[in-house]
């Protein structure tokens, strides 16, 4: 009669082959020959190990992507896949496609290969068809049952090179970018395929205590090429201290 004990911890790991017969071990009545996919507790069970899952293909195979999260609540999160100039968009494991337009087709002349048993349908609203072989066939052509989607996603400054460099700090239904090399921007969610990414403008600070005395203030005679820095101020107030321009 084959007896099977109940092992209640695995903290022991996996042993080697050399040890295989030295049941006097202590160790080896808590321990594994092998173990995959799985992760020990210090307490001595183990659990599924975390793991990734092919969803898609990035844009460009032979150019750098980062990706992110955005994650508004508990039931609403993205993972975003940034690249050369574009950013793309994931939820439930899956990428964000729209509906494209399609221009009607009049004819259609192509063909695509296939062997005689192979199934080949399209399907609509609540109609399946079957394109059958055969030879100098005018099948029906009933364009309203065919659908063309494409991948959202929208157009951004960032290069391959700048990817690295970004910085993000998300806020509810916003993230904000910031790179050493352009200006900081905001990635604003107005619905799932509907991401806007815009010039940020402060609107309040950060500034120090404001200046409300009209009668100090500091100008500059262009904005290019040569030009002259005045002020207007009372003696006592010191706008320009020595260092703080050159020559």
């Amino acid at each position: 009669m084959t007896i099977r004990p109940i092992q209640p911890t695995f903290a022991g790991g996996e042993y080697s082959p050399s040890i295989y017969p030295r049941i006097d071990i202590s160790k080896y009545q808590i321990g594994l020959k092998r173990l995959r996919n799985f992760i020990i507790h210090p307490t001595g069970g183990a659990s599924n190990r975390p793991g990734t899952r092919y969803v898609a293909t990035a844009k460009y195979s032979d150019k750098l992507c980062i990706v992110q999260e955005f994650v508004f609540s508990r039931d609403q999160k993205y993972i975003l896949e940034i690249g050369h100039e574009y950013i793309r968009f994931f939820t439930n494991g899956a990428r964000i496609n729209v509906d494209a337009t399609l221009d009607a087709i009049a004819s259609w002349n192509g063909a695509t290969a296939y062997s005689v048993g192979d199934y080949v349908t399209y399907n609509g609203t609540t109609v399946y068809y079957s394109i059958q072989d055969g030879t100098n066939q005018q099948p029906d052509t009933e364009t309203d049952y065919w659908t063309q989607q494409t991948i959202y996603e929208i157009p951004t400054p960032y290069q391959e090179e700048d990817l690295y460099g970004l910085r993000f700090e998300p806020s509810a239904d916003v993230i904000w970018i910031t790179h050493p090399d352009y200006s900081t921007k905001t990635l604003s969610r107005f619905g799932n395929t509907d991401w806007r990414l815009e010039e940020y403008f402060p609107e309040d600070g950060p500034f120090m205590i404001e200046n409300i005395d009209e009668t100090i203030s500091l100008s500059v005679t262009a904005v290019t090429g040569s030009a002259t820095l005045n002020e207007q101020r009372p003696p006592s107030f010191l706008l320009l201290m020595s260092g703080h321009y050159g020559n």
